[in-house]
């Protein structure tokens, strides 16, 4: 951020680096609390009035600006191991911001990547970010122009679209359900000429002990993955969540009961960072809303919403969040 600015907006930079904490720039390990983060995103975006911030940002992103985690991606031995690596260690940096998740297709990877509530008044720009960054340091690694072949973002484009496109060279599609990067299965096995077999395995005996996410992904998040894309859909039961992961009603009800959640959790989860994901649009009423996420009214989506974020519907749209 701090360089991004210097580069582009040098009549703001002394401004921004007088707010930021001692030793933020010289320490790459250090995680700031995520309402400080968002602080100092909200000044940098009021500072230099750039639409694109994020954007800009993850073409000055090097995987030295990860710390650990960015070494043991800079030492990954093939594209796949890069992703497999990057979600795997990704508490590494600030923990608790968001999170990616990875789904299969025949002959593609997708990786999406959910900021978790509260969600920030700059989220559009985090989300370019940190999208930015991950497929442009997954190309440099293996030394190919592009490795994804489609950028899908959940808000509206902050710019000309035809922007995004000169940015990271692939076409981006606005306005999803979630923000995700689609890779060709055929590029996974490019290799990194720059790891070091021997280097690797020691960075990540020290990243082990530090990780706090789970090793593999939950049947929680599972499920959330596949609400997220069915909702649009009006998809919302657990028998036709069960379906698409290929099990009976009964096993993922096991499967959830064991991780000590209920669907019904799952889906208010879903529902809550979709509706907010919305209301920061600003382009669907609310009646659309609740029509999307699966209510049969409005009243159902507020009481719902109170529930949520213990405050009104009509409250947090008047404060303009």
């Amino acid at each position: 951020m701090a360089a991004t600015l210097q580069k582009y907006h040098p009549q703001v930079f002394v401004r921004f680096s007088e707010k930021l904490p001692e030793g933020w720039l010289s320490n790459p390990d250090l995680m700031l609390p995520q309402t400080q983060m968002d602080s100092l995103w909200d000044f940098a975006l009021e500072l230099s009035q750039e639409p694109t911030l994020g954007l800009l940002m993850s073409q000055e992103a090097r995987t030295h600006s990860f710390g650990l985690l960015g070494y043991i991606v800079a030492h990954s031995e093939s594209l796949q191991q890069v992703y497999e690596h990057a979600l795997r260690y990704q508490s590494l940096t600030q923990e608790g911001a968001g999170r990616w998740q990875l789904s299969e297709g025949k002959n593609y990877w997708e990786l999406s990547f959910s900021l978790l509530p509260p969600v920030s008044r700059c989220a559009a720009q985090i989300r370019e970010f940190v999208v930015g960054t991950w497929l442009g340091l997954g190309a440099a690694l293996v030394a190919e122009s592009s490795v994804v072949t489609e950028v899908y973002f959940e808000h509206a484009p902050q710019t000309d679209p035809e922007r995004y496109q000169q940015l990271l060279g692939v076409p981006c599609h606005f306005e999803q359900s979630e923000t995700r990067f689609r890779l060709a299965r055929s590029l996974l096995g490019r290799p990194n000429r720059l790891a070091d077999s021997h280097l690797l395995p020691i960075l990540q005996s020290a990243a082990e002990p530090r990780i706090s996410w789970p090793q593999e992904e939950s049947y929680q998040s599972k499920v959330e993955v596949i609400l997220k894309r069915q909702l649009r859909q009006g998809v919302s039961t657990l028998q036709q969540v069960a379906e698409a992961l290929q099990l009976s009603d009964r096993t993922l009800r096991r499967r959830l009961q064991e991780e000590q959640v209920r669907f019904q959790e799952c889906l208010d989860q879903v529902r809550y960072e979709l509706c907010l994901n919305y209301l920061e649009a600003g382009r669907m009423a609310v009646w659309d809303i609740a029509l999307v996420l699966g209510f049969q009214d409005t009243r159902g989506l507020y009481r719902a919403f109170q529930r949520w974020h213990g405050q009104s519907l009509s409250e947090y749209r008047k404060l303009g969040k």
